[in-house]
């Protein structure tokens, strides 16, 4: 029997953001899911949520 190498997954990316506030992490080529997106900045004044598109290098690591 031959030992393979596992697969490489990708790092989870380090606390470069506040994990305190919730990150919504959404398809960014999706347009229902854009404007859900626009939905949520124009309702969120307090600025709470953070975005990140799941096709970015941050989306993907997670």
């Amino acid at each position: 029997m031959i030992d393979l190498p596992e697969p490489k997954r990708p790092l989870p990316p380090p606390q470069a953001y506040d994990a305190t506030q919730p990150l919504i992490v959404f398809d960014g080529v999706c347009v229902f899911c854009s404007g859900f997106v626009r939905t949520v900045v124009r309702f969120d004044r307090r600025k709470r949520f953070r975005f990140a598109t799941a096709q970015s290098p941050f989306g993907e690591a997670l």
